[in-house]
This record gives structure tokens, sequence and C-alpha cells, in this order.
């Protein structure tokens, strides 16, 4: 059984320990998380999702009232596709839901929702120091 609340700086350590395992896959969702717990905007919660007592999925959750009233951003990382589901039931219905998602899990969950669509992109871009040569730039 899913088990989920809003998280508090005292998960931190716990949610950290989860997000670290998974570190390859979801820089940016430790980010958003500790930022999350260090402040108190209204509109943005960090959700943590147990299963048995061991964190398996987190999230944070931001209304984006520039983008309209019923609009949400979550940046999550999950370790298993139920857990998904699990966190966001927490979120109210009839919202639009932008979601950055970086692991399988997240992807294959809402790859099978009805009226998902999926947009790629690259975040950062690698370069090795032997091959990097700044140029000019444009004065701008």
């Amino acid at each position: 059984m899913y088990q989920t609340s809003t998280a508090s700086r005292q998960d931190f350590p716990e949610i950290l320990r989860f997000l670290e395992r998974r570190l390859l896959e979801n820089a940016w969702v430790i980010w958003f998380v500790h930022d999350g717990l260090g402040r108190s905007l209204e509109g943005e919660r960090v959700v943590v999702c147990r299963f048995h007592g061991q964190v398996v999925a987190t999230a944070c959750v931001s209304a984006w009232p520039f983008r309209g009233p019923r609009h949400y951003g979550v940046h999550m990382d999950s370790a298993d596709v139920g857990a998904v589901g699990a966190v966001l039931e927490t979120l109210p219905g009839g919202i639009v839901l932008q979601a950055q998602l970086f692991t399988p899990e997240t992807k294959e969950y809402f790859d099978s929702l009805p009226g998902a669509e999926r947009r790629e992109g690259d975040l950062f871009f690698t370069v090795s120091p032997d091959e990097f040569h700044p140029g000019e730039g444009d004065g701008r």
C-alpha cells in the first residue's frame, strides 16, 4: 500500500538518500525538492510516497498561476509506476499539468495517460575539456 504525504524538512535526509541512489536520472529533482522544502511559497509543496515505510517516489508540485488558474508543474522521480499514480492522486482534479520526467518509470506512467503529450528536450550538453574551445560572443 502506497502512503503519500506532504513532506517536511525532517523528511529531506530520507528523500535525499532515495534520490541520490538514482542520481544519474534526476539531479534536477534533487534541486527542486531541496528548494521546495527550504521555502514556503503559496501553491508549492513537496510530496513523498512510501511503500512499506521506504521512500519510493517524491515530487515538487507548484501552482503556475502565470499560465492560468488551474496550471501546475511537477518535477518528480519514482522507483515504480504505481508510486507515480499515488503521487498524482494528491493533486486536485481538472488541472493542466506540465511534468518534467527523467526516469523510465515516470515516462511509462505518463505515456499511458489519455491526452498526455510528450515533448523531448535537452537540458544540458556535456563537452570534454579536450574538445571545449570557447568562441567569441556576439556582444549581447
